[in-house]
């Protein structure tokens, strides 16, 4: 063997170690490498040096050390009990299952449960394999051994299933999906300023509720970058651990006389906002956070019963929110004297951040008063979606990541994959790859430390949540990761310790009584589906991917699978907000976009046009052997409601629609893969949908969705 030869079979071996997939099959089913330039990128990126042959070997020996030492995957042990560990890790496992520790010896055991149970013995079996049997109890013990402790992460077989969480009704439960932004509420005491908010949320729940609806799936509401307002993307957020705060609806808190006050001489600015097709984020964010201000410079006239709430919510808020309002505090500094954001100093830690928020008191308090704002008037959207009948209410969304230059990666680096962004390789519909511009959780931290970034991130949006949709759930198996100052082609998958975190994951729908829905659309590892049915989380099925090649006739166009052949163990829905609407679809408004924003050639568009005609039979067939459409041929109008009606019908255990499907809307909220050329995330709903009820079309299009998911 030559020394090169042997050089990249070390750097191979190296990049497994590190959990680099080097080899990978693309959405065309062909073989791909990775790039050796592209294996040392990611490797140095993970603090493992390769740019020689013996940075290699001393990688590869500090990883093989790292291996021999304890950790806490299921079956080892991690004497947590180290001066410089900062917390007990977990020692992940299955109710009742049997769990291998690597103990001195058959030395006594204690397990303290939640509930106050104690279970103790003896650790079986012989040298090496010394075991113990894990509590029926799910949940975060207290396990002792020796002398030795750390917690016991005992995890369900499942979450909860549905008939669990929603009430028994004549119709399979249903809801609706929602763009938080796009919301309108010019009527009642929290009227929208520019764009929509937890107030307004709060009124779409009511009447969803009362028209029978168990869920209100909403898009991301994570904390952005307040003294960037231009930075509006949701799945690009500063923090997933707090809540973006225009979204406040401070007169759902803090009364509707206090808000008046506030925007005495606002009122004409805000109705120009809000009255707007489009929303003008950047004036809007002003605007609201104008009025933030006032109130918080306001607040020590308002009620002492008010004052003593937020000072009880401030105490008890941990770390992360404290962390969150000193970088806001310091971002909003940089801007006002017109520094680079990209200067903020390196995390302080503890005694820094109290340092700072020592000598900018007053910010910082606002920032904090202005999270408090949000988390309550969410809590309230909540209270009324369960109050108003729904079986969930609220599924909140976990974006996939968090921006690199975000107040969460800034505050706990090394959890991160410092330097590196996430996304998709190359694939018929973008053949340069993706990359996202966020990072996530850097894999070889999570288990040494207990899983805190993972449950922190996974918690924060099941706080006032009955469900958690987590974007991209394939990243839980394996994520494209592109290296610095590479091109999204030139990354590679990096593995992530799925069991763990889909135990963690059924263990927190346990503990919350929640539903955990995962986005497992595109390229997906294989048996993840499988596994995500076994521990009780839902994968979604999406109207336009259900097709399927006649038996026997590969050449033939695809057909639209009857709703009887979709998976019971999914969420149904019509489309995405990535995805035209169904309106849109049926009126190729999509297509539309497409040759505006690309230049395609009018024989490719007209190609196009002559696919979506022959789809559009296609689904008008489907629509028709369902029972969903009237015999006849396709008419002219889209059909929306037999549209929802074929997707309702799906045995899925939920299904939701889009609320501007209810409202028969063309314009999609998002196109992937455009920044201004096209208004993502800034369309407004025409209408209050907190008046839903009153709107004729949306209420025969609910019909329809009822009519679908009818029980027998």
């Amino acid at each position: 063997m030559t020394d090169t030869a042997r050089a990249t079979g070390a750097l191979s071996e190296l990049a497994e170690q590190a959990g680099i997939q080097e080899h990978w099959t693309d959405a065309g089913g062909h073989r791909q490498r990775v790039a050796p330039d592209t294996l040392r990128a990611i490797l140095q990126a993970l603090e493992l040096p390769a740019g020689s042959p013996e940075q290699v070997r001393d990688s590869s020996e500090r990883l093989k050390a790292q291996a021999g030492e304890p950790d806490c995957r299921h079956g080892a042990w991690l004497d947590c009990l180290r001066g410089d560990a900062p917390e007990a890790p977990l020692l992940v496992c299955d109710a009742a299952a049997t769990v291998q520790v690597a103990a001195g010896g058959a030395l006594p055991y204690r397990i303290d449960c939640e509930d106050g149970a104690v279970q103790q013995g003896r650790l079986e079996g012989s040298p090496g394999q010394w075991r113990f049997t894990a509590p029926a109890r799910p949940g975060y013990h207290r396990l002792l051994v020796g002398e030795r402790c750390t917690t016991l992460a005992v995890c369900p077989p499942r979450g909860p299933r549905m008939d669990a969480l929603t009430p028994e009704r004549a119709h399979r439960p249903w809801g609706i999906a929602v763009q938080i932004g796009s919301l309108r509420q010019r009527d009642g005491a929290c009227p929208t300023l520019g764009h929509g908010d937890f107030g307004a949320l709060a009124a779409l729940a009511r009447t969803a509720g009362k028209l029978g609806a168990d869920a209100l799936a909403m898009s991301p509401a994570h904390a952005m970058f307040s003294a960037l307002p231009e930075r509006y993307s949701p799945y690009s957020p500063s923090s997933r651990l707090c809540l973006n705060v225009l979204y406040a609806s401070p007169a759902a808190v803090l009364g509707a006389d206090a808000v008046r006050h506030a925007m005495h001489d606002l009122s004409m600015q805000a109705a120009r906002l809000e009255d707007a097709e489009l929303i003008a984020w950047p004036q809007a964010a002003a605007l609201r956070l104008r009025v933030l201000r006032r109130l918080h410079a306001q607040f020590g006239q308002m009620p002492r019963a008010l004052q003593a709430r937020y000072a009880a919510w401030r105490q008890a808020a941990g770390p992360s929110l404290r962390s969150h309002a000193v970088f806001e505090a310091m971002q909003t500094e940089a801007v006002e004297r017109e520094l680079p954001p990209a200067r903020l100093p390196d995390h302080p830690g503890a005694h820094g951040i109290q340092a700072y928020a020592d000598t900018h008191a007053r910010e910082v308090d606002f920032h904090l008063f202005a999270q408090w704002l949000a988390d309550e008037s969410l809590r309230q959207a909540q209270d009324a979606a369960r109050q108003n009948g729904m079986g969930i209410g609220l599924i909140a969304d976990m974006a996939v990541g968090s921006a690199t230059d975000g107040s969460q990666v800034w505050a706990d680096p090394r959890a991160y994959l410092a330097g590196m962004t996430v996304g998709a390789p190359p694939d018929l519909y973008n053949p340069a790859g993706q990359s996202w511009g966020v990072t996530s959780f850097a894999p070889h931290r999570l288990r040494p430390t207990g899983y805190r970034a993972f449950l922190d991130t996974l918690r924060a949006g099941l706080r006032h949540a009955g469900g958690v949709r987590i974007d991209h759930i394939l990243g839980l198996s394996r994520l494209w990761t592109v290296p610095p100052q590479a091109g999204p082609a030139d990354g590679a998958y990096l593995r992530y310790p799925l069991d763990d975190l889909l135990r963690l994951a059924a263990l927190e729908a346990h503990r919350h009584g929640a539903l955990i829905v995962g986005e497992n659309l595109g390229t997906v590892p294989e048996g993840l589906n499988d596994k995500l049915e076994q521990r009780g989380l839902l994968g979604t099925e999406v109207l336009w991917f259900q097709r399927d090649h006649p038996s026997g006739r590969p050449r033939k166009p695809a057909v639209f699978m009857p709703p009887g052949r979709w998976s019971a163990h999914a969420l149904a829905m019509p489309t995405t907000h990535d995805l035209p609407t169904l309106h849109g679809w049926w009126h190729e408004r999509d297509i539309d976009w497409r040759v505006r924003l690309h230049g395609v050639p009018d024989a490719e568009a007209a190609a196009a046009r002559q696919q979506r005609a022959e789809d559009r039979a296609a689904l008008w067939q489907a629509l028709q052997a369902a029972g969903a459409a009237d015999p006849g041929g396709p008419p002219a109008q889209a059909p929306v409601a037999a549209m929802l009606r074929f997707v309702a019908q799906s045995p899925g255990e939920l299904m939701l629609a889009p609320l501007e499907d209810l409202y028969g809307l063309d314009e999609q909220p998002n196109i992937p893969g455009t920044i201004d050329e096209h208004p993502n995330w800034r369309r407004r709903l025409p209408e209050e949908p907190a008046r839903l009820a009153e709107h004729v079309g949306a209420m025969k299009r609910v019909e329809a969705i009822r009519l679908g998911r009818k029980r027998g």
